[in-house]
């Protein structure tokens, strides 16, 4: 009896035929670093690795508002690739992450597809921008440097004597008359 059930379950189940693309991403993670209120863009390239074209949709997980994609939504034939823009804003201070999923759907209905996805990990490093804030202070140093110098050459060229000659002339003045 369980032998006739195990033979009509597998004649049932043999049929059936399943398939799941298969996909690849180059780079394994991304670091990206962008100065406060500033875009910085990175490639991300999606592989078709399986025999049979595939739709896929690519995503962040999270910080939707800092994370625009491009494209989001595309086709590849077999064995095809394309090159994905990933563009941060940089809108707090800070460390943060998050991944970006890159889900593809098979196009062959006569068969089951099961989605393949991958997950890849998107760090963001959002620094101020010490150049802006530092400017000031170097143009202030170096016109506080320029004043300086010219007050130095004009007292050696115009100036007074030094202490030590004026005394040395006092005292000799004084002793001669």
């Amino acid at each position: 009896m369980q032998r006739i059930f195990l033979a009509l379950l597998f004649i049932l189940l043999a049929p059936v035929a399943a398939g799941a693309v298969g996909i690849g991403v180059r780079p394994s993670d991304l670091n990206i670093n962008v100065s406060l209120n500033q875009q910085k863009t990175a490639d991300l390239i999606v592989y078709n690795l399986s025999a049979e074209p595939a739709v896929f949709d690519v995503y962040s997980d999270e910080l939707n508002s800092w994370i625009t994609i491009a494209p989001n939504n595309f086709r590849l034939e077999a064995e095809e690739t394309k090159v994905i823009k990933i563009t941060v804003n940089g809108k707090e201070a800070g460390r943060t992450a998050t991944n970006i999923s890159v889900v593809a759907k098979g196009l062959n209905k006569r068969l089951f597809n099961a989605d393949s996805g991958i997950k890849v990990p998107l760090k963001i490093n959002v620094t101020k921008n010490v150049a802006s804030l530092s400017r000031p202070v170097v143009i202030l140093l170096s016109i506080g440097a320029v004043f300086v110098c010219l007050v130095s050459w004009f007292m050696l060229k115009f100036g007074r004597k030094p202490w030590y000659k004026r005394f040395y002339e006092k005292l000799r003045n004084m002793l001669i008359d």
